[in-house]
């Protein structure tokens, strides 16, 4: 599951937000460095 911040929606979908700071992608130093938000999303249900 990772760390951070966790935000139950429903009883069946959670959210977790995210943010990265890359420094050097794709080890090419012509690339800036990049910034990359991501928002997961955790579905659960009983079969």
């Amino acid at each position: 599951r990772g760390s951070g911040r966790r935000a139950p929606v429903t009883d069946w979908l959670t959210l977790q937000p995210g943010v990265q700071y890359i420094v050097n992608p794709g080890a090419d130093a012509q690339l800036g460095n990049a910034v990359v938000a991501m928002l997961r999303f955790e579905l659960s249900w009983a079969l």
